[in-house]
């Protein structure tokens, strides 16, 4: 039954990326029973899925932006990924539940409050071989380097630039609370 799923959701997948006219594409085979949704818009939006991995509820949006996973990417259930400038997620990368990674911000100033049409953007990078906990969110302009851990829950607003363990401090910053052991 589990096969049948597998080879379902990847005819599924081919017939999405014919209908997409070159938005969408992906190397199969996609390993999931559950069918990723999948959205493009605006005249640049593209999303490559390499062979990767995913439960229920992996969202991809691509408004406009690139989103780029590499082999061997394990998503766990709901996870999303919405992008206007660009989202790159390195080979080998474990996701946990919930990971919501985002290219961009509405504008907001103090005067006029929230711009609904306006946004600042920034691209992600996930390195290769990383591991993202649970509920975490990813903001733009973030390159997390290769090998790096992201405890649960952090909010991640920075770039990481050294390989280890990370959870967020006092002051929101990422800080380094231990090293990978070989």
């Amino acid at each position: 039954m589990r096969l049948l799923r597998c080879l379902l959701v990847n005819l599924w997948l081919c017939v999405v990326v014919a209908a997409s006219l070159g938005r969408v594409r992906f190397s199969a085979p996609y390993a999931s029973e559950f069918l990723p949704s999948i959205r493009t818009r605006g005249g640049r939006g593209r999303v490559r899925l390499g062979r990767m991995k995913s439960r229920w509820g992996l969202r991809l949006f691509a408004d406009g932006g690139q989103i780029s996973i590499a082999d061997g990417v394990f998503f766990n259930n709901g996870c999303s990924i919405n992008s206007r400038a660009g989202v790159t997620v390195g080979e080998g990368t474990l996701l946990g539940e919930n990971v919501r990674i985002y290219d961009h911000n509405h504008l907001f100033d103090l005067e006029h409050g929230v711009h609904a049409n306006e946004f600042a953007e920034a691209e992600v990078v996930i390195g290769n071989r990383c591991w993202i906990g649970s509920n975490v969110v990813i903001l733009k302009g973030v390159v997390i380097c290769d090998h790096v851990a992201v405890a649960a829950g952090s909010v991640v607003r920075q770039s990481i630039a050294e390989r280890g363990i990370y959870a967020n401090g006092a002051n929101g910053s990422m800080v380094l609370i231990g090293r990978a052991v070989a």
